[in-house]
């Protein structure tokens, strides 16, 4: 048993996966990332918002990959989803509880939780 046992000391201070994990930057390119956090938006949200129009996070996820898309409308797509990746991990909440409302005048898009 204690062959099986490592010590962690300077010749080994971490395990190659926790080194590896330390390199790594968090970033959001991908639009696929966000595929497999959210689910897609079915017809259960029959929220309404004054104003506004619920958006699915799939459809902002491909809107976010396409290369017509203006660099503003990209920036507050990410901002969006990050915000309700922040919250869902800050609250411990599922992601069907996330929603996304754009405003109908200002094309701003606002996170709500159900």
């Amino acid at each position: 048993m204690r062959d099986q046992i490592t010590d962690i000391s300077e010749e080994f201070p971490l395990f190659k996966q926790l080194r590896e994990q330390d390199k790594k930057p968090v970033s959001y390119p991908d639009p696929a990332f966000w595929l497999f956090i959210y689910p897609a938006a079915g017809e259960h949200h029959n929220i309404l918002i004054p104003g506004s129009r619920l958006l699915c996070p799939w459809a902002m996820a491909a809107e976010y990959g396409d290369d017509k898309t203006s660099p503003e409308r990209k920036q507050n797509l990410l901002e969006a989803l990050k915000t309700g990746l922040k919250t869902l991990r800050e609250y411990h909440l599922p992601a069907c509880r996330i929603l996304f409302a754009e405003d109908n005048s200002t094309r701003q898009i606002t996170v709500w939780v159900n």
